[in-house]
């Protein structure tokens, strides 16, 4: 039956693949095999264009005298812009985003609660995303060594309501060769199923978040179950030895993407387990404490070189890596970085003890202004606490909403409370954890 959703599924497919993707990936797999001093130049390109973007549009950056040579730029802004933070953008925002702070109607306006807990916005043109889109894809023809990738997704699509409590919990999209799974409905009663549909579907690949794929692969090797996917793409969480070694037992080889809300960096993972930097996709620095470069373990602190109605200027992350050496086996001149390091979640569940994803979690605040920091915690087998830091304008219905927006697109069989707090402390290691389960962990690292 052609109901309207695969309508609207085949007009997508049409306008976004069709027409506006294609011919960026065709662009992008030509990258591929680049030398690297032919990527460089193209890098400084881009990087030129996107820095005197900066300049026009963002006060921080009225007074820059860009040079007009391209190869001078890196040397240039690592002399001439500061690193700048998340709470640059929280506590700046009329000079780093255009506008004076208010998105145009044609800007999309991203949201993330971030590993700090407090929401940040960031303003995307349509441009940038179908560039986003089209890196994504690279990633997944190139490892997949195919043009049209047969795919079964399980990540945060609201594709169908929390409140269903029968099967099917997922979509074909026919249109895009793909199975979309609601992560929602993922539980220890319903994996069978999920199991099934995705044999039956016979992709060429599973795009899931680390836990959900741990989760499936967890439970097929306890009930000896066969999942067999040639490729696992795993994002949007921190990926983990023991999840990799499950999810490889039992489905497929895992193949991790890097990346965040504010796109100024992503590092994609070759058949040969090596992280690349996207040199194409944006400009990468690893520096030290001192925002110094460093060959050792440093933060990770990246240019936008394609979102030109908010470009970010040397952005640092509280993620780490390093530079790893030497050639990979797949060919590719891309840099290669170790594993990030940064993102430290625990996984919390509901009164059914299902483990719900921490990027699941970032739906509750949805919407949501008005918070300085925020932690989600479980203090009880069946209880949940939404610590929050508040700013000036923060009101009670900010706080209803979190608890609605639990319901509505996380799961309903969560007892939440809202609770007021001064201050979210670090551990002793110096780790903020967004996401922190206080039944299992009684001592901080």
């Amino acid at each position: 039956m052609f109901t309207i959703k695969k309508f609207k599924l085949l007009f997508r497919f049409l306008l976004l693949d069709v027409f506006l993707l294609n011919s960026r990936i065709k662009i992008l797999r030509s990258r591929d095999k680049l030398a690297s001093e032919e990527m460089n130049s193209l890098q400084n390109e881009l990087l030129l264009k996107s820095i005197l973007k900066a300049k026009k549009i963002l006060p921080a950056y009225r007074e820059l005298e860009v040079p007009a040579d391209s190869s001078e730029i890196k040397e240039f802004i690592r002399n001439n812009c500061t690193v700048i933070t998340k709470n640059d953008l929280l506590k700046n925002r009329a000079l780093y985003y255009p506008n004076g702070g208010k998105a145009h109607f044609l800007q999309i306006v991203g949201k993330s609660s971030g590993t700090t807990g407090t929401p940040l916005e960031i303003y995307r043109s349509l441009n940038s995303i179908l560039w986003e889109n089209s890196f994504v894809k690279r990633h997944w023809q190139s490892v997949c060594n195919v043009k049209m990738v047969k795919r079964a997704t399980l990540r945060g699509d609201n594709i169908i309501s929390v409140t269903q409590e029968k099967a099917p919990y997922w979509v074909y999209n026919d249109v895009d060769n793909q199975l979309l799974l609601s992560s929602r409905h993922l539980s220890k009663d319903t994996c069978k199923d999920f199991i099934a549909v995705i044999n039956h579907f016979n992709p060429d690949i599973l795009q899931a978040y680390p836990s959900t794929a741990f989760q499936l692969a967890q439970y097929a090797s306890t009930n000896k179950i066969v999942i067999k996917i040639p490729y696992v793409f795993t994002a949007s969480e921190m990926l983990y030895p023991y999840q990799r070694e499950v999810i490889e037992n039992t489905i497929g080889q895992v193949c991790d993407f890097y990346g965040m809300a504010e796109r100024i960096a992503m590092a994609t993972e070759c058949r040969f387990k090596n992280l690349h930097v996207n040199s194409d996709y944006s400009y990468v620095e690893i520096l030290d404490e001192n925002d110094n470069p460093t060959d050792d373990v440093g933060f990770v602190v990246g240019t936008t070189l394609h979102n030109h109605v908010m470009p970010l200027i040397r952005y640092k992350l509280s993620d780490r890596t390093k530079w790893k050496k030497g050639p990979c086996e797949c060919g590719s001149n891309y840099p290669m970085i170790e594993p990030i390091s940064g993102k430290f979640e625990d996984i919390i569940y509901d009164i059914d003890n299902t483990p719900i994803s921490p990027s699941l979690i970032t739906f509750a605040f949805k919407g949501v202004s008005n918070i300085e920091k925020s932690q989600v915690v479980q203090t009880t087998t069946e209880q949940w606490e939404i610590r929050i830091v508040p700013s000036d304008n923060y009101r009670p219905s900010d706080g209803d909403q979190i608890i609605n927006n639990l319901n509505k697109y996380v799961s309903k069989k969560i007892n939440a409370e809202v609770i007021i707090v001064s201050d979210i402390a670090r551990t002793k290691a110096g780790k903020y954890r967004w996401v922190l389960n206080e039944t299992t962990n009684k001592t901080e690292e």
